[in-house]
């Protein structure tokens, strides 16, 4: 059967009755209109017996008209679905009753939805064998939907208005309460320039490497291994709320009369995860907390070649604060 093309289809509300319905023929649906709703029927097969090689065999693609029955069910909800809708959608909550006027009304603003084509249109790159609808898949769909949100939160209007949630429980934590047991390697600190007796490594060289460069950097006043600190920054990935736990968080002078608190990434292989960390840290956590205007100058550095993170640091203090969107990625 050849694709039937409905001239102008009616996109309707999922809370308003169908304005337009179209006549079905056996070969399926067609362009002609119909008057009203067709009812909801269902097919009875009927086998009919016949005898081959002696075995008893049934014919179960004969159907005909007689074999339709109502669908009773289904066309009793639509009734009453109808019936409540012609009511006023009697027995709602106030809550749901703000929420079908909301929908309802053609002149609400539709901003959402008018980002949302420009981002498909300019911002998804389709390869080869690939199309639009595979953003449907769940988790798909879900980064689409976080790559839209922080499109639009992370624009330069909408950072100026975003503000922290303190947690209402060791709102602000000091290295003065750590003190943990380890079997990981570590690395001696100077205690001039951190507070904590060890940095704590996740491997063999990167992070003591990255301690060593923060003690001979003149700009660093103090830093610290975020380990046993219970500092973490909320994101998402892939629709799940998750938390990410920086490596370090390092006190310089840039130039500024108030220091600045430096979050230090030290980061290997690229991946998904540590990039989404990476945005949502700078697109909304470091502009809420700068916002604020109480919890000090902060921003964020990704390393990624900690031999050379003394040059990359150097260079993100000397240039003009962007609230901490330079790395040595770029």
């Amino acid at each position: 059967m050849p694709p039937v093309v409905i001239d102008n289809p009616v996109i309707n509300s999922a809370f308003d009755e169908p304005q337009r319905h179209f006549k079905f023929d056996e070969d399926g649906i067609t362009n002609e209109i119909s008057d009203y709703r067709r009812i909801s029927h269902y097919f009875v097969p009927i086998a009919r017996p016949k005898k081959k090689s002696q075995q008893l065999e049934f014919d179960l693609g004969l159907l005909s008209q007689d074999r339709v029955e109502e669908n009773k069910t289904i066309n009793r909800i639509r009734e009453r679905v109808s019936l409540w809708r012609r009511s006023g959608h009697q027995g709602v909550t106030p809550t749901t009753r703000r929420l079908l006027e909301h929908w309802k009304n053609p002149d609400r603003e539709r901003r959402l939805l008018q980002i949302t084509k420009e981002w498909l249109s300019q911002c998804v790159t389709y390869k080869s064998g690939t199309f639009i609808q595979e953003l449907l898949l769940i988790e798909l769909a879900h980064d689409t939907a976080d790559c839209i949100y922080r499109a639009i939160a992370g624009s330069e209007g909408s950072q100026k208005t975003l503000k922290p949630i303190l947690r209402p429980y060791d709102t602000f934590g000091s290295t003065r309460y750590v003190d943990f047991d380890t079997t990981k390697p570590v690395y001696i600190t100077d205690s001039t320039k951190c507070h904590i007796s060890h940095v704590v490594a996740d491997t063999d060289s990167w992070e003591q490497k990255m301690a060593q460069v923060l003690e001979d950097l003149p700009e660093v006043i103090c830093y610290v291994k975020n380990q046993g600190l219970g500092f973490t920054i909320p994101y998402t990935l892939s629709g799940q709320q998750k938390n990410y736990t920086p490596d370090f968080i390092v006190r310089v002078k840039d130039g500024n009369v108030e220091t600045l608190n430096l979050i230090v990434e030290v980061s290997g292989e690229a991946r998904k995860d540590k990039a989404a960390k990476i945005t949502h840290a700078r697109q909304f956590w470091i502009p809420a907390v700068n916002n604020h205007g109480a919890l000090s100058r902060w921003g964020i550095i990704e390393i990624t070649d900690p031999w050379d993170a003394a040059n990359t640091i150097k260079a993100f203090l000397s240039s003009p604060q962007t609230g901490g969107q330079v790395n040595d990625r770029d």
